[in-house]
C-alpha cells in the first residue's frame, strides 16, 4: 500500500475509493474542477510550484516516443503547431485511440518544446 495513490475527502483527509457512485475502476482521473484547473495551471507555468514539482511537471512535456501523427510524452499527446483541426479530431476519436500506433523511441528524450498543442485522449 505505500505506492496506493490517495484522493482526498472534504475534510482534506487522505481517502481511498469507497462503495458508492464512482468506486468503479474508471480510465483516468477523479477530480473536481478546482483541482484540474489548478494542475492545468502548474502544467502551463501559471502557477508556482516547488522547484521539485517544476522538474517533474518539466519531464512530463519530453518526448518520449515518436509516432507517425504526433510526440508521445509522459502524460500528453504533443503536435507540432499549427495543428490541423480534423487530424486533432480523428486522433482523439475511439477507432484510433483504442488501437495500437507505430512509435519509435527517442533516446535521449526530446526536450519539452517552446511551440505545440498539448492534447490528452
Amino acid at each position: 500500500m505505500a505506492d496506493y495513490a490517495y484522493g482526498y475527502d472534504k475534510t482534506d483527509q487522505a481517502s481511498r475509493v469507497n462503495p458508492g457512485v464512482l468506486d468503479a475502476e474508471a480510465y483516468g482521473i477523479k477530480s473536481t474542477a478546482r483541482d484540474m484547473l489548478t494542475f492545468l495551471d502548474a502544467q502551463l507555468g501559471q502557477r508556482e510550484v516547488p522547484a521539485d514539482i517544476r522538474t517533474a511537471i518539466a519531464r512530463t512535456h519530453e518526448g518520449q516516443f515518436q509516432t507517425s501523427y504526433f510526440t508521445q510524452d509522459m502524460i500528453w499527446e504533443e503536435y507540432e503547431w499549427p495543428v490541423d483541426e480534423k487530424k486533432l479530431i480523428s486522433d482523439n476519436a475511439p477507432d484510433f485511440i483504442l488501437n495500437p500506433q507505430r512509435e519509435d523511441r527517442i533516446v535521449p528524450a526530446l526536450p519539452p518544446q517552446k511551440q505545440g498543442l498539448l492534447n490528452k485522449t
